[in-house]
């Protein structure tokens, strides 16, 4: 084998770590492996610190970064507290949809 295909065929990595560590943070809540969800989401907010802190992201993949842990965090709040009634939804300045919870779950 030549030294051509050994470098033609060497993997690339298409995905950053954030973003795979995401994926297996969404696995453990499908699996209701919720310990495992919680480090893991702590994991993908560090590797998104770090990643920001070494190069500046542009805006829109900021955004997306923001989005994707707010879903994440609701998510795995959702999963902890299913007892609660989710009853009205209001918009915030960045444009994230909090769940209003009904008083009566909170007692």
């Amino acid at each position: 084998m030549s030294d051509d295909m050994m470098t033609v065929t060497a993997p690339r990595h298409s995905r950053r770590l954030s973003d795979k560590i995401l994926i297996a943070f969404h696995l453990a809540c499908d699996q209701g492996d919720l310990t495992v969800a919680r480090r893991l989401l702590e994991a993908v907010e560090t590797a998104i610190t770090v990643s920001r802190f070494a190069s500046a992201l542009p805006g829109s993949r900021r955004r997306r970064d923001q989005e994707a842990l707010i879903a994440a965090h609701e998510r795995l709040w959702k999963l902890r507290h299913p007892d609660v009634e989710v009853v009205a939804t209001f918009p915030r300045a960045t444009g994230y949809v909090m769940p209003a919870i009904a008083p009566a779950a909170l007692q």
